[in-house]
């Protein structure tokens, strides 16, 4: 028997003069809502986070901003 879910996937990264310094990816499943966002970043270039962590964080909080309102969205589409 087949079984499926539906996912709505959102990335982004943080980039410091054209180098990418850290990724962002956001799942969200649409058939288990009540579980919340999924939710990875990872380093790319240590070098220049370490120097620029303050930028990341910012970006990083952009991020979550960006993801929660894609599920409160779906959220609110499926009641």
């Amino acid at each position: 028997m087949l079984t499926t879910k539906k996912y709505v996937t959102l990335e982004g990264s943080s980039t410091v003069d054209g180098v990418e310094v850290e990724h962002y990816t956001a799942r969200i499943n649409t058939d288990a809502l009540d579980r919340g966002p999924e939710y990875t970043s990872y380093i790319v270039d240590g070098s220049t986070y370490r120097s620029s962590r303050s930028t990341c964080a910012q970006d990083r909080a952009a991020f979550e901003d960006v993801m929660y309102a894609a599920y409160d969205a779906i959220v609110a589409e499926a009641q």
